[in-house]
């Protein structure tokens, strides 16, 4: 029977660091209003037509936190989730308030594995210009403008779900990070990617435009997973995880993406020409079962994530995967119950 994962005392989540050759330049960014284009492209409301005996997920019944955001021109799709319009079909999960929810839950896990750090880059100043790609509620990038006040930090999406009230030093663009990069005022000196293993066709190039974007001694950094799940106690073989993430891994290539990228980071990093390439996988629990705490905290906030996420992060793929409503809704309710089985002690890689 294989070994109960074993946690360091300074257990950081897997990541991914690199940076071209020479120093960072240390002087305080200026940005021009006109520095940061316009890349918005407004949508009308987009709403298809749904039977009156529909069901809502239950994720929608939960209570709101207050700060999630409803994009105008969202498309509502007959699974009663929205989705953006802006490139539509691009990204497979949804934007509404329950996913926004979900992304906060899922930022806390990541904040108790990283012990509150945001970056593990071994950056030797602050740096002037920060992009955080794929941004979701904007979290991420409000924390390091806010810890970083002489930072100025662009979170980028392709949905426009961030708060209105961001710091000064923060900024929000709607755009696609698979189309060209377009900032000829300046380039950046750290990039941060966090979870983006589902959302991109061709990650290699969005790893070339990053280097092209990046000021000499600059950093970038992936903080990503897969959708692949084990078991502590050996246990995985037959279960709703093991259904779950194998139907969804099918559906995504059924749906021409190959969402095991993060396997591929390191090599691609090298061969765009990023140097000091460092890469660290690390065991994220899902569910209590660790003897540490801060790591029982940790595995209590990704039970959550998981299991506000299971119909979420599976519906398109699944359903590309060939699975039927029921099959789907049988796989999200023994995902949701083994999410906090201690027998099964299950975990995924970061």
């Amino acid at each position: 029977m294989p070994s109960v994962p074993t946690f360091p005392s300074q257990l950081l989540q897997t990541q991914q660091e690199f940076r071209p050759q020479q120093n960072v330049n240390t002087a305080l960014p200026s940005v021009p209003a006109q520095a940061l284009p316009n890349r918005t492209a407004p949508h009308a409301p987009q709403v298809p037509e749904v039977s009156p005996t529909l069901t809502i997920p239950e994720e929608l019944l939960r209570t709101r936190t207050g700060t999630s955001v409803v994009e105008e021109g969202s498309i509502l799709d007959a699974s009663g989730r929205t989705y953006h319009s802006y490139k539509e079909g691009k990204y497979f999960l949804p934007n509404d308030t329950a996913e926004q929810d979900r992304l906060d839950f899922q930022h806390a896990a990541i904040a108790l594995l990283l012990n509150n750090r945001l970056a593990w880059a071994p950056m030797t100043n602050v740096p002037n210009y920060v992009m955080d790609v794929a941004t979701g509620t904007g979290i991420w990038a409000i924390d390091f403008a806010d810890l970083n006040p002489t930072s100025y930090v662009v979170g980028t999406d392709l949905s426009k779900i961030q708060p209105p009230n961001a710091p000064l030093n923060c900024e929000f663009l709607q755009e696609d990070s698979e189309e060209d990069w377009v900032y000829p005022l300046y380039k950046f000196d750290y990039i941060h990617l966090r979870m983006v293993y589902t959302c991109f066709d061709d990650p290699r190039k969005v790893i070339r435009q990053a280097f092209e974007n990046m000021n000499p001694g600059g950093w970038i950094e992936f903080q990503d997973s897969s959708i692949m799940l084990f078991s502590g106690t050996g246990k995985i073989a037959g279960t709703g995880l093991e259904h779950w993430s194998n139907g969804i891994l099918h559906g995504a290539a059924a749906k021409g993406r190959d969402i095991l990228v993060s396997q591929h980071y390191k090599r691609w990093l090298i061969e765009a020409g990023f140097v000091d390439v460092v890469e660290h996988k690390l065991v994220w629990p899902i569910g209590t079962w660790p003897e540490d705490p801060r790591m029982k905290e940790c595995g209590k906030y990704n039970a959550t994530n998981l299991q506000e996420g299971a119909r979420a992060v599976g519906l398109k793929m699944l359903s590309a995967a060939g699975l039927e409503a029921e099959e789907i809704e049988d796989i999200v309710r023994r995902v949701k119950r083994e999410a906090t089985d201690e027998s099964l002690q299950p975990y995924g890689h970061l």
